[in-house]
């Protein structure tokens, strides 16, 4: 028996919009749904870039835009695959900031993390610089073999795999004081010989500055380690939408910077429905590799379906999948020049957050997607009940394409900036990435140049040849023609595309005024295309 073909989407978008509200009001109405906020702030921050490449530091701002003191999870994945490189928790109290540089470690081996924050981390940063400035080295732990950690994933096993790559930043509890400015809830510290809970016992109380310095991140970090995390998570809440990001990338010795914004997750973890109403959290101890963006709660998406305008709403089995579904995108647009007349060089940055839960054999998503159609076949009356993982472009098997690679088909189309086009349908990166199709990117975190302009010196990247397409200076559409489904489990919806976030950045060299170097860097947000659509049931024909 073959399976039922999905309809065209011209046939089944007048229906799209009904259900679609129909579905909205009534998912909307048991739970809040993770979504990419529209106003910057959430629980969830997902920076597309990091890199220390090419003389550059990348320099990360956290603010809590809130009167409530909020704990998080920082970790630091690197481009290959997503292993974890680094990670710690961060303690920000009310209002309060976090800053901090990624730069190379002084031997040039790695990536560290450097920072002058007075704001309390657990652990605590290990390397005292002086002057208030901690650091710590990024590790090749997650990803070489034989760590115990592992498992080895094909790829290089050494620290310089370490300088570029992505961060996430999951937002795990937070602290409501009892009244604006007020400290956080007393606790009963087990360690001071009584059981009377005390305010000066609290993570709230010890996080707040007095003169710039937080009272004390000693009882913080004690607070957040293996003996009190249980004691500490009775007094705390579910994440909040608070969290605000920014990063840049900067060339200080070219006088060139990158400014952006992380792609922001609101309503990732809201046990009740209602934002900041359960006791529920994902608080961990800083020695955990949780929290992950496989715990997002409920499992449900709220996205605009942008082809009627209308917001969409559905669930999943898999917490991931909700995330995944989130940013799914079947096209990447920006513009690039690398025009002669002002020394232009363009380089894009392709991340895919969740990628290493599809194709990282350790993940537990990749098992469940392994088998069946891509896109699956449906069968049924509504609630489907069928929600499928996200299936990742697979090889001839039906298998992940890999682990340290794990090639993407791409198609080019290139357009000047006076409507000009060229449809690059055989043109592929020159030279492509190392065991890579020529229409294909491999990594997790991907460098796309543009003539070779190797703006952050990425050794992994994929160029393209504009040769094909006549233009020095226009913008791209990078389409991913084999791209994977994912399908919702109450009102059956399909979301097409991949997981995809990013930017394009270029710099211009416009030469000297006096004593001024006229150079200066700047940083544009992907466009994107979604691909969203209601799958209508059909009968099981008897074999």
């Amino acid at each position: 028996m073959s399976a039922p073909k999905k309809p065209l989407n011209l046939a089944v978008k007048p229906l799209a919009a009904a259900v679609t509200v129909a579905s909205a009001m009534m998912l909307a109405s048991q739970a809040q749904a993770v979504n990419v906020s529209q106003n910057g702030l959430g629980e969830v921050l997902l920076f597309p870039y990091y890199t220390v490449r090419n003389n550059i530091d990348t320099n990360i701002n956290i603010t809590n835009t809130s009167e409530n003191t909020v704990i998080f999870k920082i970790r630091f994945r690197e481009a290959h695959n997503s292993r974890d490189a680094r990670d710690f928790n961060v303690v920000l109290s009310p209002y309060d900031v976090w800053n901090a540089t990624v730069t190379l470690s002084p031997d040039g081996s790695a990536a560290r993390i450097r920072t002058a924050d007075q704001s309390c981390t657990a652990g605590q940063l290990p390397i005292d610089l002086g002057n208030g400035v901690r650091a710590i080295d990024f590790t090749n732990f997650d990803y070489i073999n034989g760590t115990g950690i592992g498992p080895w994933d094909g790829g290089p096993t050494s620290l310089d795999r370490t300088k570029e790559g992505h961060i996430e930043v999951i937002q795990m509890a937070s602290l409501a004081p009892t009244n604006p400015g007020a400290p956080s809830p007393a606790l009963n510290f087990p360690n001071d010989g009584d059981d009377t809970p005390e305010v000066a016992d609290s993570i709230g109380y010890n996080a707040q500055h007095v003169n710039g310095v937080p009272r004390s991140c000693t009882i913080v970090r004690q607070q957040l380690g293996a003996v009190q995390i249980s004691a500490t998570r009775d007094t705390v809440s579910e994440p909040i939408n608070v969290l605000k990001g920014s990063f840049s990338l900067i060339k200080a010795t070219e006088g060139k910077a990158f400014a952006g914004t992380p792609t922001v997750l609101a309503n990732f973890f809201n046990p009740n429905g209602v934002d900041g109403t359960s006791n529920v959290d994902l608080l961990v101890e800083a020695a955990s590799q949780l929290p992950s963006l496989n715990q997002a709660l409920p499992a449900v998406v709220d996205v605009i379906d942008q082809a009627v305008a209308a917001p969409v709403v559905d669930d999943f089995i898999r917490p991931v999948d909700a995330v995944t579904a989130a940013i799914s995108r079947v096209v990447v647009a920006n513009q690039y020049s690398v025009n002669p007349a002002n020394a232009a060089k363009t380089d894009w940055v392709i991340s895919f957050p969740t990628k290493y839960w599809y194709v990282d054999e350790r993940e537990a998503a990749v098992g469940l997607s392994a088998n069946g159609p891509n896109p699956p076949a449906y069968y049924g009356e509504p609630p489907f009940e069928r929600s499928t993982t996200f299936q990742w472009p697979r090889d001839a098997q039906g298998q992940p394409t890999g682990d340290d690679c794990a090639p993407v088909k791409v198609r080019f189309r290139f357009f000047d900036r006076e409507e000009g086009e060229v449809i690059a349908v055989d043109n592929g990166f020159s030279p492509p990435p190392p065991g890579t199709p020529a229409d294909a990117i491999c990594f997790e975190t991907q460098v796309v140049t543009f003539d070779n302009s190797d703006l952050f010196g990425s050794p992994i990247d994929a160029n393209v040849n504009l040769a094909a397409a006549g233009f020095v200076s226009g913008w791209m559409r990078l389409e991913f023609p084999e791209a994977g489904t994912i399908v919702g489990d109450t009102f059956g919806y399909s979301f097409t595309g991949l997981p995809v976030i990013g930017f394009a950045a270029t710099s211009l060299e416009n030469g000297t005024n006096g004593n001024a170097v006229l150079n200066y860097g700047q940083l544009w947000d992907h466009g994107y295309v979604t691909d969203i659509s209601p799958v209508i049931p059909y009968p099981v024909s008897a074999p």
